[in-house]
């Protein structure tokens, strides 16, 4: 079973100098290049919004143990990453699946992330990256307040349930209300409570920053994982 949760893969390239920072329910303009403070001179970092995955390049290539990665210069610039060779190279980086939920006047709305990762200890943020696409994402960032609800390994179809789009994603669903009102989902393996901080221009991706206000786990639940376009880790690869 394969599915991108109302997302498309998509990549965010940066170089050194200073983050372009969109102050949260501001519009979004289409950025691919987006800058960020944190990388060294003469290096290209790329984040991956497709599960949050990772890869660095400085000079003409990396290599790692008996894994090399090569770039290819020449007068034009670097070749284009075809878009599904990118998926199933990154697709080899498991990650947690989560469901981001809010409370409206219109009642309960949320929606499936695989891209959700911890951001800062101090002050205490979270991020996530919506599709620019989604119908969701919009209504939550004008209610400003959201729950990330970590899926535990039982969760396989609430987690399709809350990609999908134009359905009642909340029937038969329990939940109950995070401090802030917005759902809990019933038996998830963690929760966070936040509100909106800041929004970053990412590709065909918003980068999401929410300021957590609460939040807690059921440790006896482990998580639900996605590696390789289906659910769980491979068993078949060998871990050396």
């Amino acid at each position: 079973m394969r599915f991108i949760p109302e997302r498309r893969a998509s990549a965010i390239t940066a170089t050194g100098g200073n983050t372009q920072l969109r102050p949260a329910g501001a519009g979004i303009s289409p950025l691919v290049n987006g800058v960020c403070p944190c990388s060294p001179p003469n290096a290209a970092l790329r984040l991956y919004a497709d599960g949050s995955r990772i890869s660095e390049r400085s000079g003409p290539g990396l290599a790692f143990g008996n894994m090399s990665a090569r770039t290819h210069s020449g007068a034009h610039g670097p070749a284009p990453i075809e878009a599904a060779r990118m998926r199933d190279v990154l697709g080899h980086f498991a990650s947690g699946i989560v469901v981001i939920t809010a409370i409206g006047s219109d009642g309960p709305v949320g929606f499936t992330c695989q891209s959700f990762s911890s951001l800062s200890l101090d002050p205490p943020l979270v991020s996530f990256s919506p599709s620019r696409t989604s119908s969701t994402w919009p209504k939550i960032r004008e209610i400003g307040r959201f729950c990330v609800n970590v899926l535990a390994v039982d969760h396989e179809e609430l987690s399709a349930a809350f990609a999908r789009s134009g359905t009642d994603k909340y029937a038969g669903v329990r939940w109950s209300a995070s401090p802030s009102g917005a759902p809990i989902l019933d038996g998830v393996a963690a929760w966070i409570d936040c509100t909106v901080e800041h929004e970053y221009p990412g590709g065909d991706h918003t980068i999401v920053a929410g300021r957590v206000h609460d939040l807690g786990a059921d440790e006896t639940r482990p998580p639900l994982l996605f590696h390789r376009g289906t659910y769980g880790v491979n068993s078949a690869v060998a871990v050396r």
